[in-house]
């Protein structure tokens, strides 16, 4: 039960909120929600929907939003990086077995410990000794063996499609990055419809998109400090990112939805984030690094089904009148 000083701290909250030009409709349910989430967390989908001073960082609110609202937002927020960890989840079991498959092919079970078939010896090193971490930290007893140190890592490691199952994201990305051989790691790229180089950078981009999806950080309107590299094969790819240089969620949507049309060719995973845009109009898509045209690109416009209609008067997904009836699927 929350105490005396805590009941104040709520209250000083939502007063704050208040004079800021928030409605707070229902105080009850207001002050769980702070108490649950908290002040911090919060404010990070209420700067959003303030007019910021640039000079000092300061919100000034226009009064036409509701706690509510800052709700919604947050409520879209996770669960859009649910949706993305799900699709990320499969991707990163595929590429597991896609790596395995290429390096057992051409180099044998135990080939992958060779330290000739990377481009850089000390970074290999450094990638055996987290393998063998997590060999250490194995809930499988059979695997610790190959976690303790000895004279060579191709006696100590197990087959590859053993050693790729203890791989993280972010262990794949570099294992696939410092192969020797373009062939190798064009290989694996060519899976999955990518050139070689832009596939590691995705590899990399999306190990980090998965880290602030395990964190519960904020994901909808991220700007992403490790940006992908403009494909050079499939013009649906292509044409259907904005702009490269863009570090927004947008881009990262469109090549999650590629690569899981290979990997399942019927998921159904567009269709559901379109169904999770409509249902939050409070989210105003261009700060997610959606362009206006969003609707009219391949990588859309080849699954229409996916794609509910355009409704009268919504720009980039917002409509003030809806925002009022959908806030945290209250009706």
């Amino acid at each position: 039960m929350p105490t005396s000083d805590d009941q104040q701290i709520e209250t000083d909250i939502l007063e704050s909120i208040r004079r800021q030009g928030f409605e707070v409709n229902d105080r009850g349910v207001a002050e769980i929600f702070i108490r649950h989430i908290g002040r911090y967390r919060l404010k990070a989908y209420w700067l959003p929907l303030t007019k910021l001073n640039r000079e000092d960082f300061r919100g000034s609110f226009d009064g036409k939003f509701s706690f509510d609202d800052i709700i919604a937002l947050y409520t879209f927020d996770r669960l859009l990086r649910l949706h993305v960890m799900d699709a990320i989840e499969r991707i990163e079991v595929s590429v597991r077995v896609s790596l395995g498959r290429q390096l057992s092919g051409r180099y044998g079970d135990h080939g992958y410990a060779e330290k000739s078939i990377y481009y850089r010896n000390d970074i290999f090193q450094e990638h055996v000794s987290e393998l063998k971490g997590a060999f250490r930290r194995a809930s499988d007893s059979s695997f610790k063996k190959y976690g303790m140190d000895s004279k060579t890592d191709e006696e100590t490691l197990p087959e590859i499609w053993k050693s790729v199952e203890y791989m993280t994201f972010g262990l794949l990305s570099k294992w696939i990055s410092n192969l020797r051989s373009g062939h190798d790691r064009m290989s694996v790229a060519d899976s999955y419809g990518m050139d070689e180089k832009f596939f590691c950078s995705v590899l990399r981009h999306l190990t980090l998109v998965r880290n602030v999806c395990a964190h519960h950080d904020r994901l909808w309107n991220q700007r992403f400090r490790i940006k992908m590299k403009l494909p050079i094969a499939r013009e649906t790819l292509r044409l259907s990112i904005h702009d490269v240089n863009d570090s927004r969620i947008y881009n990262t949507l469109v090549v999650i939805s590629h690569l899981l049309k290979i990997i399942a060719p019927k998921n159904e995973w567009l269709q559901k984030l379109n169904t999770l845009i409509e249902q939050y109009p409070i989210v105003k898509l261009s700060e997610m690094g959606f362009p206006s045209d969003w609707r009219d690109r391949p990588i859309w416009t080849q699954n229409e089904r996916a794609l509910p209609p355009a409704k009268h008067g919504v720009s980039n997904g917002i409509s003030q009148s809806e925002n009022r009836s959908r806030r945290l699927g209250v009706k």
